[in-house]
């Protein structure tokens, strides 16, 4: 893998890695080392636990014909000093037209050390990113950038609404829902007709308070569900938050 390729690898992660829902957590106290780690904004200490996140994906074609397919698989590890650990799972169909399953990447998030690696399985090299104190992180600077951007005429402005849901349990943990929805106007996207996005979120009502099950549906996109599940709490192994002996670490920039 050559050395623009590992960059755009670790962006395009930690992208991933910001859009699921499934196994966030608003409420427990970030973690804040001397300085002031900005990496305390993308993880939270408090209330340990491992729990797998399986996105699956439906769609419609203009046809009738239904598609569905497993996407991503993620297994999360936090400690309580929120050091988080996610493994990324990718699947491809096989000749035979089963789903394969293999982990494509691991994730590291040290706010303690202020540090952050990402794993590549394959070729056992672990991508190392350390940050200074109060260095604005991946996530910080791309919001920076949206909010420059110009504003969009009233107009052709979203609206969005939210609608309680009540309480109910899934996967054995009580939650707490809501419905989240987006109308984009005529015009907005190129659109003739207005675009109905609806969001739905169903979250721990106790700590850690994670996201169990979230459904988004887009009528360009289809649905995507992503499921909590195997939620286990309690101190993952410290070992977890390492990097493994057998893996090459490498410094910016990647070569």
């Amino acid at each position: 893998m050559n050395a623009r390729f590992r960059v755009a690898t670790v962006a395009s992660l930690l992208l991933l890695i910001a859009i699921p829902t499934v196994g966030q957590t608003t409420s427990a106290q970030a973690v804040r080392t001397e300085g002031g780690c900005r990496l305390a904004t993308r993880t939270t200490a408090g209330a340990p636990y491992s729990a797998l996140q399986e996105n699956t994906h439906s769609q419609t074609l203009a046809d009738g014909t239904h598609i569905e397919s497993k996407e991503q698989t993620y297994q999360f590890y936090r400690d309580s000093q929120g050091r988080q650990r996610t493994e990324m799972k990718q699947h491809y169909f096989a000749p035979t037209g089963e789903q394969v399953e293999f982990v494509r990447n691991i994730m590291i998030i040290d706010p303690v050390a202020c540090v952050e690696y990402n794993l590549l399985v394959s070729e056992h090299v672990a991508l190392r990113q350390t940050y200074a104190p109060n260095e604005m992180t991946p996530e910080e600077q791309s919001n920076a950038v949206k909010q420059q951007a110009h504003a969009t005429p009233n107009e052709l402005r979203h609206e969005t609404s939210t609608e309680r849901l009540g309480t109910d349990t899934i996967e054995g943990l009580a939650v707490e829902g809501k419905r989240i929805t987006t109308t984009y106007p005529v015009g907005s996207l190129g659109n003739d007709r207005p675009i109905v996005v609806t969001n739905e979120i169903w979250r721990m009502s106790l700590e850690p308070k994670l996201i169990v099950l979230s459904k988004h549906s887009d009528p360009r996109l289809g649905e995507t569900t992503e499921r909590l599940t195997n939620f286990q709490p309690g101190e993952p192994a410290p070992t977890l938050f390492q990097v493994p002996s057998d893996y090459q670490i490498k410094d910016p920039p990647y070569k």
